[in-house]
């Protein structure tokens, strides 16, 4: 599982599969023991659950 301590609410991340980018936004909340992200997307403003063994998560560098 990966260490989820290094996102914070309000981060901006992406997160995706097999090098594609399929989901950008902001955390809202983690759940560090069940390896779970939830940010809200950008441009839909839906709420996403993501599953770092499913997805790879890396941050946005601010401009």
């Amino acid at each position: 599982m990966a260490d989820l301590s290094r996102f914070r609410r309000g981060d901006q991340v992406e997160a995706g599969q097999n090098n594609v980018v399929y989901y950008r936004g902001r955390v809202e909340d983690t759940a560090a023991g069940l390896g779970v992200v939830w940010i809200r997307e950008s441009g839909h403003s839906r709420r996403r659950m993501l599953h770092t063994d499913e997805y790879f998560i890396r941050h946005i560098p601010e401009p």
